[in-house]
């Protein structure tokens, strides 16, 4: 690790959380990247993302000069068999099982219920950066560029069109040019996949609400002070208002704040439903 590259002026205070999906769904989400800009799938955008983890947990990469432009390998700590590896290790990883009993006839009517509630890539080419540019696009860049010297001496294949290309064809669409892109409209929030949803509190990209019951609960109705633990609430599927280990309870805004990044306001999603109809879709969402 080298951290004398460091620079200060960087680095910010985290002032809001952000929860990311759980492993055991990253296999089966279309967008893995929280932006959403890196579609599933892919191999090479599996690896471009990882490795991008991995420069961003102060890798040893001091790019150097060489006779054809810059030697993104020369010096990169970055284990790129490894990367792969874990990645088919992911696709393995199956969401927990409810572990109390469940009412088998209203897990089927709140199925019903969400049934009718819910009514409602490739490889990539080489872009060049500009002399001051986002650090997105630098980032892009090296890890763009570390893929295709990796590949000059390793196989590495990819999907384009559902066949398998290898990288030394280099099509020239789709793909890593996503990176690009985060300033497009393109780019958004992907709704997590719902298994293991019982498992995932609290809820909401930030952790702002800590059951399922909360959720379906108008915004300005839930609660703003969340006890954060490993004690578990079976009846409203989600964290326990009281806690026996840790001492960190989180302040949420409401809708008067949504700019604060921990704000509870939004997915008035089900929050209509009669109380019946809630915990059956309760009930239902505990099987999955």
């Amino acid at each position: 690790m080298i951290f004398n590259r460091l620079i200060p002026g960087n680095i910010q205070k985290a002032v809001a959380p952000v929860r990311y999906p759980f492993l055991w769904n990253a296999a089966i989400q279309d967008h893995t990247q929280w932006p959403g800009f890196a579609g599933n799938g892919d191999t090479i955008l599996s690896l471009a993302r990882n490795l991008g983890e991995v420069c961003g947990v102060l890798a040893n990469f001091p790019p150097q000069n060489a006779w054809y432009g810059i030697d993104h390998l020369d010096m990169n700590s970055a284990n790129f068999p490894g990367l792969l590896t874990l990645e088919g290790l992911i696709k393995k990883i199956g969401p927990p099982q409810w572990p109390w009993t469940v009412d088998s006839t209203l897990a089927d009517r709140g199925q019903a219920v969400f049934s009718r509630s819910t009514a409602h890539g490739g490889c990539g080419d080489r872009h060049g950066i500009k002399p001051v540019d986002s650090s997105i696009r630098i980032l892009g860049m090296a890890v763009l560029g570390s893929i295709e010297h990796y590949r000059l001496g390793n196989p590495i294949t990819c999907a384009v069109d559902g066949n398998s290309v290898g990288l030394s064809q280099r099509p020239k669409v789709g793909g890593l040019k996503r990176l690009y892109r985060l300033a497009s409209a393109d780019a958004a929030y992907e709704s997590r996949v719902l298994q293991g949803i019982w498992a995932a509190a609290p809820y909401l990209h930030n952790g702002s609400v800590p059951t399922l019951a909360q959720l379906l609960t108008p915004a300005a109705h839930r609660v703003k002070s969340l006890a954060v633990g490993p004690n578990y609430d079976p009846v409203n599927v989600g964290l326990a208002s009281t806690r026996t280990k840790f001492g960190y309870t989180f302040q949420a805004t409401g809708c008067s704040n949504i700019n604060s990044g921990n704000s509870n306001c939004g997915r008035e999603y089900g929050t209509t439903l009669s109380p019946s109809d809630k915990a059956a879709l309760l009930e239902y969402l505990e099987t999955l």
